[in-house]
């Protein structure tokens, strides 16, 4: 058999020789050519012996037979032989001593170069076998480049006049690999061919540093640009992130002129001081690179747009709840928040200062802050940063001669941003006086001393401050141990017990204000049996829930709770604090209230009893109606409302004003503290009085109105200052609590499609984007599992679903999608250094051993694959170019353009590109062809061959349509 074999292959070529011969003795036309040849090619031949016997027979000579070459040329038009075959025949002559010769098979390649892809490659191994062959065309270009230099090289040397011909095949070798590696479907070709073929690659790598050698000679123009484009292939196309472009808003605060770049980091800004922990400083640090990476922002436009982002929140916070808040972040956090960015970019000083400086060309917004903070804010940021090590002494001054400073009038004494940074100062003498808890009983009073100083002055600033600097813990744990060791003592005399008392009662109030604001994980302790972390955990009010009443009650001693009452009842007007067990008293004083409650429902009791019991129990502390109000928000929440009228009585009783004839104890302070304490628990407890009742969340009060409405009306709020501001954001927080995020996500979808301006529409999309990252997993697997299926299953003609919607919430997926991926990557640690605080410190976003990072990479891959799969019955369903195939084509573009890691498209079916090509062919180039299939996978490139040669197929005969319909 293989003898037969290798007489048929020699009988062949011998037929294909002789017709040749006879061809050029007889000088047969082409046509006679064509008809004779045919009889040598089967359907399953691609000509290539033909090929190669016509080159043999051509160039075999001194010269190139241009009769013999055209029979060749003619075979190729008529299809006789394939694009693939001449390639790879043309790449077997190494006769380069013979320049006519390498001239003529140069202009056969010019001649051919436009029809390569065009011939039948139907069939997946010719499209893999032709991108070979163009990747070993490439090298062989190379290869006559080097040759032709060389020469000219060798005669430069010598002083010989420079060979003509060498020039020109230089000149032809150079216009053959621009159009090879500049077209974009051949160029894609060879990009699959050299990651199929890493020995080509490197073959092709080495050829071009040969030419490079040459670089200082003749036709150096030339080498330069070819030696570019060589560096150019294996490269991905998605690799290069795309900026976008700066956003000008025209709408501002009070009237002037301000710049938002990218909404979603003055969104971050402001949540990050409103949600978010100042341990989460590296956390945040992270992702506001990752905005910086997706926006295409450079590190001086980053830190520029952080400053711009930190005085707007700055202004639009004075005189509202949430200011101490504000202030605190922006004043003690943004520092290290800044030094963090400026370690995790590697940014240098000058990147910093130049930030700084563009930050100040926008004058107005600044002006505005000082006027209305009444002090100078840019001293106040340039002395953190300084402090930080961020800048120098000389940048420092140096940027206060950019801003020359306005006459201000300034009042320290009653400026909350000065009063902030004050307090900063005052911490550390704070806790070491809160340290006597070793010695209590020869401390107690200076301790308490200080608790007083706290309380009455400065209690809402030592919380912000704390939180601000890491030290929230480190209070709540002085706290802790005072609150316990106060709760009893053996033989103490009235003025101790009361000094005990006070202590107890301020620790629990302080305590208690640190749980609702920060979270019970604020309270940290190395103690398990505290009997305050027990009571909060058992019985607080908190995250918009209550406690069982039943299990708070179970806590009582009833012999106790009968004692109290009768004691309450008939002793004298004030609560004596002597020998008194405040952990007992706290826990049974619920049951007495539990006790009037029923008696006064029975009507066995009358007004005044309760009443003289309950001013008995407010005379003295304010930690004991702290405790019956978590029990009575729990009872009112489980208990009908015609049947909690009374204990809602007893609620509102707390909180009206107790005449105090002698204040020495400061109980105005406290009752202060106590008041917002129970007003916070009242707030979890919905009101059912009415449809047009507000309703209460953990972060506001919102009003009782269809969810749409309250939407729009955020929407509208932020229309209207042309970025968010403080007050939306908790509304939309609120939202977000009483929703769920499905709902929400949705219900922010709603509202940014209804809109028509593509400027608008880029607006809103990086302002939810921004909205999202506080919860983006959450919020993105509702985007991808919920809310884009829907819009494409149940689009209509009628919807707001067209092309600027659609790129917008392209633009909005894409970015949550790489935000979550990006956030599962892992990100070199700095060294610790003893010169640089943990908290500036580059951290990693992921960690391998951290599983709960592992895992949202792996269920972000799981609702990449449900997406994926859920667009290819879309496509299947689809017979024309609707908006669900217009969405289908951005999101794939958008993703490919913006990931650097190509197996993002490894779940992706290869008949989502097929069905979305045969929709959209024109629409589509070879570059997304590139990024959609996963190029490390041997199936992913053979796909990415195939469908590259069959869209250009499609595109050429969409031409020929157009071309005839238009004659």
């Amino acid at each position: 058999m293989v003898m037969q074999s290798k007489e048929l292959i020699l009988s062949r070529d011998a037929q294909a020789k002789n017709i040749i011969m006879r061809a050029w003795r007889e000088r047969w036309t082409v046509m006679q050519w064509g008809i004779n040849v045919r009889t040598l090619v089967d359907s399953k031949s691609d000509g290539s012996f033909i090929a190669n016997c016509i080159l043999q027979q051509a160039l075999g000579g001194p010269g190139p037979n241009s009769l013999v070459l055209s029979y060749l040329m003619h075979s190729i038009y008529s299809q006789l032989i394939s694009s693939c075959a001449v390639l790879k025949s043309v790449c077997k002559y190494d006769g380069f001593h013979k320049p006519y010769c390498v001239a003529s098979l140069l202009d056969l390649l010019n001649n051919i170069k436009e029809r390569v892809i065009l011939n039948e490659n139907e069939d997946l191994e010719q499209c893999m076998e032709l991108s070979q062959s163009l990747a070993l065309t490439t090298h062989w270009l190379l290869t006559c480049m080097y040759s032709s230099l060389e020469n000219l090289s060798d005669l430069s040397i010598n002083d010989f006049p420079v060979d003509v011909e060498d020039s020109k095949i230089v000149i032809k070798c150079r216009k053959l690999l621009e159009y090879f590696l500049t077209n974009p479907f051949i160029s894609g070709l060879i990009n699959c061919a050299v990651l199929e073929n890493d020995e080509m690659f490197q073959n092709i790598k080495k050829m071009s540093g040969e030419i490079a050698k040459f670089a200082d000679g003749h036709h150096h123009q030339d080498i330069a640009f070819i030696t570019g484009l060589i560096e150019q292939i294996g490269e991905r196309r998605g690799d290069c992130i795309s900026s976008r472009s700066i956003l000008t808003l025209s709408r501002s605060i009070d009237g002037r002129q301000t710049l938002i770049g990218s909404p979603s980091i003055l969104t971050t800004i402001i949540s990050a001081a409103l949600f978010r922990s100042s341990e989460n400083v590296a956390d945040i640090a992270n992702e506001l690179q990752i905005i910086k990476n997706l926006r295409g922002l450079t590190n001086v436009e980053l830190f520029n747009e952080i400053m711009h982002a930190a005085v707007v929140s700055l202004v639009d916070c004075l005189g509202k709840p949430n200011e101490l808040q504000i202030l605190g972040f922006v004043f003690l956090v943004l520092p290290s928040l800044l030094k963090s960015l400026v370690l995790i970019l590697d940014a240098s000083n000058d990147d910093f200062c130049n930030g700084l400086c563009l930050f100040l060309d926008n004058d107005s917004v600044l002006s505005i802050t000082d006027t209305k903070l009444a002090c100078y804010t840019l001293d106040i940021f340039l002395v953190s940063f300084q402090k930080l090590n961020i800048i120098s002494d000389g940048d420092r001054k140096q940027i206060l001669e950019k801003k020359p400073r306005r006459s201000l009038q300034t009042d320290h004494s009653s400026n909350n941003a000065v009063l902030l940074l004050e307090t900063e100062k005052t911490l550390q003498h704070i806790f070491n006086a809160l340290d006597g808890v070793s010695d209590f009983e020869k401390n107690k009073d200076a301790i308490l001393g200080t608790l007083y100083d706290v309380i009455c002055n400065n209690f809402e600033f030592v919380l912000t401050t704390t939180s601000c600097t890491n030290k929230l813990k480190q209070l709540s744990s002085k706290l802790l141990k005072l609150n316990q060791y106060s709760l009893q003592a053996v033989g103490e005399n009235g003025k101790t017990s009361a000094t005990r008392a006070m202590i107890f009662d301020i620790t629990f109030l302080m305590l208690c204000s640190i749980g609702q604001t920060y979270g019970v994980e604020a309270l940290a302790s190395d103690e398990s049996d505290y009997f305050f972390v027990e009571w909060y955990n058992e019985c607080m009010v908190e995250n918009n829930s209550v406690k069982n009443p039943d299990a708070i009650l179970n806590r009582c001693n009833q012999n106790k709770v009968e004692i109290l009452i009768n004691t309450f009842l008939q002793g004298e007007s004030e609560l004596k604090t002597s020998l008194v067990f405040w952990n007992e008293l706290c826990t049974n004083v619920v049951g007495v209230i539990r006790d009037m409650v029923f008696a006064w429902e029975a009507e066995s009791a009358n007004f005044a009893d309760v009443k003289k019991v309950l001013d008995v129990i407010r005379s003295k502390v304010c930690s004991l109606p702290i405790c019956i109000s978590a029990w009575l928000c729990s009872y009112i929440q489980m208990s009908p409302e015609n049947q909690s009228g009374k204990a809602r009585y007893i609620l509102n009783h707390f909180l009206s004003n107790l005449n105090v004839s002698n204040d020495e104890e400061h109980f105005q302070e406290r009752f202060a503290v106590m008041n917002k304490v129970i007003s916070k628990m009242i707030n979890c407890v919905q009101p059912t009085s009415g449809a047009s009742s507000p309703i209460s969340t953990g972060n506001c009060t919102i009003e009782s109105k269809p969810m749409s409405d309250l939407y729009k009306k955020c929407f509208s709020s932020m229309q209207s200052r042309g970025l968010i501001d403080i007050d939306t954001m908790i509304s939309l927080q609120s939202l977000l609590d009483l929703n769920g995020l499905h709902y929400f996500v949705q219900g922010l979808i709603t509202e940014m499609m209804e809109n028509q301006s593509p400027a608008d529409l880029l607006q809103w999309c990086d302002m939810l984007y921004g909205l999202f990252k506080n919860n983006l997993f959450e919020c993105t697997a509702a985007l991808l599992g919920v809310v884009i299926p829907s819009l494409l299953h149940y689009w209509d003609r009628d919807s707001n679903f067209v092309e600027p919607q659609i790129l917008a919430l392209v633009s909005l997926t894409v970015d949550c999608i790489l935000s979550c991926y990006l956030q599962g990557e892992t990100i070199k640690t700095l060294e610790d250094s003893d010169d640089e605080p943990s908290l500036c410190k580059r951290r990693k976003i992921s960690d391998p051993k951290d599983s709960k990072k592992m895992e949202t990479l792996e269920n972000l891959k799981y609702m990449l694959r449900e997406l994926y799969e859920e667009l290819d019955k879309i496509l299947k369903a689809t017979s024309d170019a609707r908006p669900q195939g217009i969405f289908v084509l951005r999101f794939l573009e958008q993703l490919s353009i913006k990931a650097s890691d190509p197996t993002i498209f490894s779940s992706l079916p290869h008949s989502v590109i097929t069905n979305l090509m045969s929709l959209m062919s024109d629409d589509i180039n070879p570059q997304m062809l590139l990024g959609w299939h996963s190029l490390n996978e041997k199936t992913g490139r053979a796909n990415c061959i195939l469908t590259i040669c069959n869209l250009m197929k499609m595109q050429n005969v969409n031409r020929h349509c157009c071309d005839s319909s238009s004659d």
